[in-house]
């Protein structure tokens, strides 16, 4: 078929405006970094659940929730300048960080309250004699 031949009778067709991609334009500043953040501080959260562990998965909850906050507020003010993609994973690291944030802090308050009460006494008595064990092995008693 030839394509002068097809649209000859009709003078008001217009050919369809072009499709828009929404991965198109450059990426959210910040958006890569607290993603990958969030994915860090859950893992840490969880995974390492001794004392090291959750106050560094806070730390970089924290900072990842402000690279997260950054980027969203980048899009929201001018979004036709970056890609939308982008955007939700900015998005995504936000939840991620806050999961690992909430994770971190309960893990932190459980091993201060199990130091805390091995301190003063009121554990129970198996656990109050691993303690005590605990402590003079690494001479902290």
């Amino acid at each position: 078929m030839n394509n002068e031949n097809y649209n000859s009778g009709n003078t008001n067709w217009t050919p369809p405006p072009p499709m828009t991609d929404p991965n198109a334009g450059p990426n959210v500043p910040n958006s890569g970094g607290a993603f990958i953040l969030g994915i860090i501080s859950v893992c840490v959260s969880t995974v390492c659940c001794i004392c090291y562990g959750s106050f560094a998965g806070v730390i970089t909850s924290i900072i990842g929730l402000v690279l997260g906050n950054k980027a969203i507020r980048a899009y929201e003010e001018n979004p036709s300048a970056y890609n939308e993609k982008s955007y939700k994973k900015a998005k995504t690291g936000r939840i991620l960080n806050m999961i690992g944030l909430i994770v971190s802090i309960i893990v932190c308050l459980i091993i201060i309250t199990y130091f805390y009460l091995g301190f003063t006494g009121q554990l129970p008595h198996e656990l109050q004699r691993d303690f005590r064990r605990t402590m003079r092995r690494y001479d902290l008693d």
